[in-house]
């Protein structure tokens, strides 16, 4: 599915697609929200969770919105 497409789809409908379709990459914490990054086809999905509900979503293509998962990569494991 193009961004596009995705973007008409409804939230239920949008969250219920990253969550069969998407892979999850990564997750952090917000004031009160659980935030899952999931890689879906060709972009990516933040998945906004506050009491155990999808609250909002985030679909986007740039890399630039990737910067707040950067700091929780560690390259240590990989180096040895």
């Amino acid at each position: 599915m193009r961004l596009a497409e995705f973007n008409a789809l409804a939230l239920e409908k949008k969250a219920d697609y990253v969550l069969v379709h998407g892979v999850l990459l990564s997750g952090r914490s917000f004031d009160e929200y659980l935030i899952y990054l999931y890689s879906v086809d060709s972009f990516f999905v933040e998945l906004w969770f506050r009491k155990n509900a999808v609250h909002a979503l985030f679909p986007f293509s740039s890399t630039q919105f990737l910067e707040a998962y950067l700091k929780e990569v560690s390259l240590s494991e990989l180096l040895g």
